[in-house]
């Protein structure tokens, strides 16, 4: 008997449901052997092993994992998902062919190289990223401009943002960018719609876009290196730290915060950044960077000595100077090794994602930290607290999501903070001597998900 349109949408969504709940399943496994302390070091890969088999244990699957960077991690992985019984799938994306061609040589293996956009692919999208970016004239806009991408939406896109950017530019100035960007023209990119560049190619394009803004502005968008790959970025929790570091000033009768948001605005037109969540007054609440954009970022910040990532996916040499901007993105002993080895005595602002056992012993007693972002961390004592009351410069705390149950009377002598976020802790009451606190702009705490507000004093 054929099934109604009312039947066949509640199946649909119930399998869509069912795929939720083990996402989800799949995730909390994968989360919880990376964090908790019982499998630090050697048992955590073993541990995870154990908890996919039982979680996996006689069910068919299905798992998409993105952009691989490591034929190694790769191979860890396969081998981390237990053979199922049933008809299964793993369907990995990498930008890398020695990631694509590392296979146990198993019955069902396939490896499919994405095909590039055609030509008048390639000119629609070019076209519907520059109107996002609010440019006008595209008509004066070269068809090499997007041709030289080689059918490459982020290549697209970027050159888009960059050309609505400059208005004023002429068609024989565009023609002149694009063989300086590519001076082999013999090889003549995007001819037939479908040349292939290059990382080092696609590198060059995200540079002069880069290169191009503002000096200001591309000091905010450096600063997205302290944030993990492919996390989702607060806006307020970005521009708030823009403030706190000094990057944004008072201009043309505007505010900090209204320039700050500018400057936002800007990189999004940029497309430097790409919004993901959005507030119900259609303002963007959280962005997130593309990794081959982040991938330069991080590269000139670690260039010019702006922020010193240990961790996480990037592999960077340890500075050869002091240390100014530290982020620390992975909780092992080595990494906590690496940081004791270097001069952070002129650190100004510290952010840590994972665990408080990463952290160098001394660095919560630097006099001359501005910014100290803990969002998230696990491993949070009542000495840290001590620690951060004694940070007399402190411009911007956020202790979000940590097991902070208390702040103490000595908060009071942070007279130069500006913003305290104690969002989603145990925290439900200040201290009196908060009031003391005359510089204080942003007070953020309670909890939305059970509905409790925070006690002022």
């Amino acid at each position: 008997m054929p099934q109604s349109s009312s039947q066949k949408q509640e199946r649909a969504d119930g399998i869509l449901g069912r795929l939720k709940q083990g996402a989800s399943a799949f995730a909390a496994k994968c989360c919880s052997a990376g964090t908790s302390e019982e499998t630090r070091g050697e048992t955590k890969l073993d541990q995870l092993k154990k908890d996919l088999k039982e979680h996996f244990d006689n069910n068919s699957y299905l798992v998409l994992i993105d952009d691989v960077w490591s034929a190694t991690t790769w191979d860890q992985i396969r081998k981390s998902l237990p053979p199922s019984k049933q008809r299964s799938r793993i369907i990995v994306t990498t930008r890398f062919q020695a990631v694509a061609t590392t296979r146990r040589g198993e019955e069902g293996d396939h490896t499919r190289k994405v095909v590039p956009l055609g030509i008048e692919e390639s000119e629609k999208l070019f076209k519907q990223a520059f109107f996002e970016s609010k440019g006008n004239k595209v008509d004066k806009v070269p068809k090499e401009v997007w041709k030289m991408c080689g059918g490459l939406p982020l290549a697209i896109v970027t050159m888009a943002g960059h050309v609505a950017c400059n208005p004023n530019k002429s068609e024989e100035e565009w023609l002149k960018a694009c063989k300086s960007l590519f001076p082999e023209s013999g090889k003549d990119h995007g001819k037939d719609g479908r040349k292939d560049l290059t990382q080092e190619e696609v590198g060059r394009i995200v540079s002069r876009c880069y290169n191009d803004m503002p000096a200001d502005i591309k000091t905010c968008s450096l600063y997205l290196s302290i944030f993990p790959k492919g996390q989702k970025i607060s806006t307020k929790r970005l521009t708030r730290r823009w403030i706190a570091e000094g990057f944004v000033a008072e201009k043309q009768g505007l505010s900090v915060e209204d320039v700050a948001e500018t400057y936002f605005n800007h990189l999004i037109r940029r497309k430097i950044i790409r919004p993901v969540e959005h507030s119900s007054n259609g303002k963007v609440k959280k962005c997130i960077v593309h990794d081959m954009v982040l991938e330069h970022i991080v590269a000139k910040a670690s260039e010019e000595n702006f922020i010193t990532v240990v961790g996480g996916n990037w592999l960077m040499q340890p500075p050869s100077s002091k240390v100014r901007r530290l982020s620390l993105q992975e909780s092992d002993s080595k990494r906590a090794n690496d940081t004791e080895k270097m001069n952070l005595s002129h650190v100004r602002s510290l952010t840590m994602f994972g665990s408080l056992n990463q952290l160098p012993s001394h660095s919560f007693k630097f006099g001359i930290v501005q910014v100290l972002d803990l969002e998230g961390c696990t491993g949070f004592k009542v000495h840290h607290t001590v620690d951060i009351c004694k940070m007399l410069l402190l411009k911007y705390l956020s202790l979000r999501r940590t097991d902070t149950k208390q702040l103490p009377k000595a908060i009071g002598k942070l007279e130069n903070l500006e913003t305290l976020d104690i969002r989603e802790t145990n925290v439900v009451e200040l201290p009196k001597t908060v009031c003391q606190l005359e510089r204080l702009v942003n007070i953020l705490g309670g909890d939305k998900s059970t509905r409790r507000a925070l006690k002022l004093p």
